[in-house]
């Protein structure tokens, strides 16, 4: 009788261990979580570290797609197609145009270029490091995260994107917050748009002519594409 006793306490002990594996088995969306946490998680360090090749492949192709738009316009855009962009990114082009040469960005593809922001920290470094994720949102083909930053949370969001070799961070949907921000600070100084531009650039890009920022770096019909 006894050892039918202790083949019954084995049994359920079995049955009981089998049971608490199963609530303890992660689903799809708690195992993309942990992805997401340890994408942004990596992409944090090698952005600190200035490794701009690690800190590119934690992000999603969109990033590299807005940084060929960078490239392309700061290459050939003209002042009016310029000022018929979003602030944030005119912004952008304006400072990519002191910091770079045309034979510089026209010998990089929109990774290289995208691996040269991240290495030489043209991103806000700052913000990007200093934020800790919170709840995640899923939705069919992108998942919106929730962040605190140093103020504590925030009701902004972060967007990640699964891809054939795991979840990336959409960094070019970050302009949004970057947007927002120059919005701001036009209102707080009482600032036109251009104003506000060429007091910022003029901190970023020393003592080169705002007035040749605006002019395309190469001459009108050469080919930019580097991207095949």
């Amino acid at each position: 009788m006894g050892q039918v006793r202790e083949i019954v306490l084995l049994a359920a002990l079995a049955g009981f261990a089998l049971a608490a594996a199963g609530c303890l088995q992660k689903g799809p969306q708690a195992l993309a979580n942990d992805e997401i946490q340890a994408a942004f998680a990596r992409f944090q360090r090698a952005l600190e570290a200035g490794d701009g090749v690690a800190a590119a492949r934690e992000l999603a192709n969109e990033a590299f797609i807005y940084y060929r738009g960078l490239r392309e316009a700061a290459l050939v855009g003209t002042a009016d197609e310029l000022r018929r962009m979003p602030i944030d990114v005119r912004y952008e082009v304006l400072k990519l145009r002191g910091r770079m040469t045309a034979d510089e960005l026209a010998a990089l593809d929109a990774r290289g270029l995208t691996e040269q922001f991240l290495s030489r920290q043209w991103v806000n470094v700052d913000f990007l490091r200093g934020l800790r994720l919170g709840n995640v949102i899923h939705h069919d083909r992108h998942a919106e995260v929730r962040f605190s930053d140093d103020d504590g949370p925030t009701t902004r969001r972060l967007v990640f994107r699964p891809e054939a070799d795991g979840w990336k961070f959409d960094l070019a949907a970050t302009a949004g917050i970057q947007r927002r921000l120059l919005q701001s600070l036009m209102t707080d100084r009482g600032l036109t748009e251009e104003e506000l531009l060429s007091a910022l650039l003029s901190e970023s890009v020393g003592q080169r002519p705002l007035d040749e920022l605006w002019l395309p770096l190469q001459p009108p019909g050469r080919s930019t594409d580097r991207d095949g």
